[in-house]
């Protein structure tokens, strides 16, 4: 049994026990071409649907860890304790006035994710000298919370933000909205002992080396971004005052920075990279193969490993 015909199984089951909600087995394309499997629950007179993906549990049942009615309880349970009954009516929602305020950027790589781009008409900007390309997303809020995602059409954008003529205009706009209180901005040495406190490892302080920092967003999700921020730049500006710092792309999430030095051996940092990104990083997080230079005085983001001129171009 593959992973679509198992979802669909799920489907058929959680369909019958569960009343006013109409499920249906989905492919959605991520980041990066990533095809995810997953269940789509609408409720009657909702207008906004929620989504379940099926891999995790597709795992656990190919390797006998769980049976199919382990799992559809574990999924009901999952629905039950995220569904949102009461979500805002989607129309008036998107005609408020504060909806670019919504908006926030996913950084991703280009070549990754021009196919989806295109046959979906986004909204995107590409980052000059660089092999990626910022999407815009609105964010869904209830009560406070955030809900949800909708990725920004030229047809939404056209339709609902029409005092932007351009997406370039657009991306400033949401970049300047970024507070540092919604960064982070810490030595790695500084995060691995705060991840062992956590887990509750008894260690001695780790010596801090003051060399590789990380910088992304408080919610730890599509974080890569912050570095074009100005409130960004300002953070790396007080730990580096020469404003240039090396940049290895962690994942979509965050990145790792450090000094530049005249003796840096930029194409081993790339091999690292590399080696990183095919044994530690999720396809769907992978953001590039490159190293980059930043210069957080004048916000330029250029790629270090390969010739200007090797640079996609849109």
């Amino acid at each position: 049994m593959g992973i679509k015909e198992f979802t669909e199984n799920i489907a058929e089951k959680m369909q019958a026990r569960l009343k006013g909600v109409e499920i249906t087995p989905t492919e959605n394309v991520k980041n990066n071409g990533v095809v995810l499997h997953g269940l789509t629950f609408r409720r009657e007179g909702n207008n906004v649907a929620s989504v379940l993906y099926m891999e995790r549990w597709f795992d656990l049942f190919k390797r006998n860890i769980l049976l199919t009615e382990e799992i559809l309880e574990q999924v009901i349970q999952t629905y039950e304790e995220h569904a949102e009954p009461n979500m805002p009516v989607l129309e008036n929602y998107l005609s408020s006035s504060e909806l670019v305020k919504q908006i926030t950027v996913h950084l991703l790589n280009l070549k990754k994710n021009r196919k989806m781009i295109e046959e979906r008409k986004l909204v995107h900007y590409k980052v000059p000298k660089t092999d990626l390309v910022c999407l815009f997303y609105i964010k869904v809020t209830h009560i406070g919370e955030v809900s949800g995602e909708i990725v920004l059409t030229k047809d939404l954008m056209e339709l609902y933000l029409p005092a932007f003529v351009s997406s370039e205009a657009l991306y400033h706009e949401v970049m300047g909205q970024i507070s540092w209180k919604d960064l982070y901005f810490k030595s790695l040495t500084e995060l691995v002992y705060e991840d062992m406190e956590e887990k509750g490892i008894d260690a001695e302080p780790i010596p801090e080396t003051n060399s590789l920092y990380v910088l992304g967003t408080e919610s730890k999700i599509f974080g890569a971004m912050a570095i074009l921020s100005e409130a960004g730049r300002r953070l790396i500006l007080e730990q580096f005052p020469s404003g240039k710092v090396t940049v290895l792309p962690s994942s979509v999430h965050e990145t790792l920075l450090m000094e530049t030095i005249d003796e840096e051996d930029v194409w081993s940092l790339q091999k690292t990279v590399k080696d990183v990104n095919r044994t530690q990083v999720e396809e769907v997080d992978f953001l590039s193969d490159n190293v980059y230079h930043f210069d957080a005085n004048t916000g330029e983001l250029v790629i270090a490993t390969m010739d200007e001129s090797e640079v996609e171009e849109e």
